[in-house]
């Protein structure tokens, strides 16, 4: 009843279909069992303003749901792209501005909670979209998104995205750690259980980049 937008859609092997994106419709199709059934953004019915992000999965032929849930808290979640690894895990990553957000917990690197205006989240839930394998949120105090997510065959989450924080996380073998712009691209990879980065690195000039 609300407003839906999709950011992003993947298929795997089976031919089964993924959607994420946005969505301000407490109605929204989920499924019985899935990960989160109720809405948590706010009532409002313009996409850009405190909705949830979603993961959908419908079958091949597109004649029901093979699970539907929500992924959010009560501020501003989108999912920017979905990825299926050879595992068939599945990845959202996006932003979001609720520190209620699901987050598991991990190394120090992650934040502890909403850390600036908005920040990047991936999201990996297991193949039935019943639970989280982990849920990561970084940024630092401006704002941080993330729009881009690759699964190599040992599980590990190459994430791009775009930085507006001076104070984004950077590893000691980044290759770029310190910010050169008002908005720079960011680039990470993460280990397989999602506990800590192999690196995190700003990529960018003296303008703004966009990914």
């Amino acid at each position: 009843s609300g407003s839906e937008l999709i950011q992003s859609l993947v298929l795997d092997d089976a031919g089964d279909i993924y959607l994420t994106g946005q969505t301000n419709s407490a109605d929204y199709p989920t499924t019985v069992g899935s990960y989160q059934t109720t809405y948590n953004g706010s009532s409002t019915t313009s996409w850009w303003n405190g909705g949830d992000a979603f993961l959908t999965k419908m079958k091949a032929d597109g004649t029901d749901l093979i699970f539907s849930t929500f992924l959010g808290g009560p501020g501003d979640d989108v999912g920017y792209q979905v990825a299926v690894s050879p595992n068939n895990d599945i990845y959202v990553v996006g932003k979001t501005s609720s520190s209620g957000f699901p987050r598991t917990p991990g190394s120090r690197i992650f934040n502890s909670g909403l850390n600036g205006l908005t920040d990047g989240f991936i999201t990996k839930f297991e193949p039935d979209g019943k639970k989280l394998g982990y849920s990561k949120l970084m940024g630092g105090s401006g704002e941080d998104w993330f729009e881009g997510v690759y699964i190599n065959e040992r599980d590990e989450a190459y994430v791009a995205g775009i930085s507006k924080s001076s104070n984004f996380y950077t590893s000691a073998n980044a290759y770029q750690k310190n910010s050169r712009g008002g908005a720079d691209i960011v680039v990470l990879k993460l280990n397989p259980g999602g506990q800590n980065v192999y690196y995190s690195t700003y990529l960018g000039g003296g303008a703004d980049e966009q990914y």
